[in-house]
């Protein structure tokens, strides 16, 4: 089996073949053996920020990422899918909410998956639709809420960087699912304001609770069980 990644074709990562970017980053990651080894040749590549969300961030630092990330096979290939939303705390007339609570619960911490970022919104929108290439990193954006004004602002700082709905292939939309920080922050605005009298909002007494999931518990080996006696 060869395990060698074809550099010659792919670029995956930044070049580490000269002798300034191995002493670079060497001194980056603290490990002499990228100055060193002589596995480390003039077509060598170098591959950080391996998680499919930190390369979007890279890609598309003005989007908050969702913190499910999914793979899926499109076109032969496996994708990472990531959701990205563009946020706001300015929109006026309008409530905030903490991303970091709304999207927190006990299959969050169960899973280890992140919750959102730890900040103040009161304006978001499902408008981009990320993937991340498994084989060789590469990021594709596409724009999933056109009619987004923040987003719209952003393609025209960069044109480029996000391709037209139309790109997305059938497979690909085919495994394109309802993001879940979104539906969580959407779950905790409804608790309270699917209340359309003033007086039972005011007193709060109609608002929902969310319900949440607990974890199960292991089942204890019969070895450990009290026996009880019966008499």
């Amino acid at each position: 089996m060869n395990n060698t990644f074809p550099t010659q074709d792919l670029a995956a990562g930044p070049s580490v073949g000269t002798f300034l970017n191995k002493t670079l980053y060497a001194l980056k990651f603290g490990s002499e053996q990228i100055l060193f080894s002589d596995r480390v040749t003039s077509e060598s590549q170098i591959l950080y920020d391996r998680s499919p969300r930190d390369r979007v961030a890279k890609v598309a630092p003005y989007l908050t990422l969702d913190g499910r990330v999914y793979p899926a096979v499109v076109d032969g290939r496996v994708k990472w899918i990531v959701d990205g939303y563009t946020t706001s705390n300015g929109y006026p007339y309008s409530t905030s909410e903490s991303l970091e609570e709304s999207t927190a619960d006990s299959l969050v911490a169960q899973n280890s998956v992140e919750a959102l970022a730890p900040q103040e919104v009161n304006y978001i929108r499902n408008s981009v639709k990320a993937t991340v290439d498994a084989y060789d990193g590469s990021v594709d954006l596409y724009a999933w809420d056109t009619e987004d004004p923040i987003l719209q602002a952003w393609t025209q700082v960069f044109p480029s960087s996000v391709q037209p709905i139309s790109e997305i292939s059938g497979d690909l939309m085919s495994h394109l699912r309802y993001p879940e920080d979104l539906f969580k922050v959407q779950r905790t605005l409804l608790a309270s304001y699917h209340v359309d009298d003033a007086r039972q909002f005011f007193s709060g007494q109609d608002f929902w609770r969310s319900r949440r999931t607990r974890r199960r518990r292991r089942p204890v080996p019969a070895s450990h069980r009290s026996s009880r006696r019966t008499t």
